[in-house]
């Protein structure tokens, strides 16, 4: 079957994401979510909806190439099991917004990076920032969520003629 706009944007997407975390799993030491689960006792939770929501990005990868009715539910189930892993960490971030501060600092300095001024610092780690943060990603995979949906029929075998 032909490869639309929106197929070719969901094939890039769930590369990407695919690509992202295997990088976080191969390198947690890179990852804030890691530090932010870790600093509450969570870091073997970080693996497990890692390597999950790896496993799911990777298949959907699969199905965008080798269509089949399967990979549809498949694609949606790998954007709910990333909004599942996003809420959880802000969940946890939310509980203990100066932990999950000191984890990201912790974080940037064990990879060598610069660390924001205080005032960028509070802003960021606020109640209110984190949870337009997780408005906005919510809204990106339903973004995603959408295209899947709009491109459904091309995971249907093609009917006979």
């Amino acid at each position: 079957m032909r490869k639309t706009k929106g197929i070719i944007f969901l094939i890039v997407w769930f590369i990407w994401a695919a690509v992202k975390d295997i990088s976080c799993l191969i390198r947690p030491d890179v990852a804030t979510d890691y530090y932010i689960l870790s600093s509450v006792g969570l870091g073997a939770l970080f693996f497990v909806m890692a390597l999950a929501v790896f496993i799911l990005n990777t298949v959907s990868v699969f199905y965008l190439f080798k269509p089949r009715p399967t990979g549809l539910l498949i694609l949606f189930n790998a954007l709910v099991a990333a909004v599942v892993q996003s809420t959880v960490t802000i969940v946890v971030t939310l509980s203990n917004l100066p932990g999950a501060r000191e984890a990201y600092v912790n974080g940037r300095q064990q990879q060598g990076l610069p660390i924001r001024n205080e005032a960028a610092m509070n802003t960021i780690f606020s109640s209110s920032t984190m949870t337009l943060a997780w408005l906005m990603m919510i809204a990106f995979y339903a973004t995603v969520a959408y295209f899947v949906y709009r491109n459904k029929a091309y995971f249907q075998p093609p009917t006979a003629t």
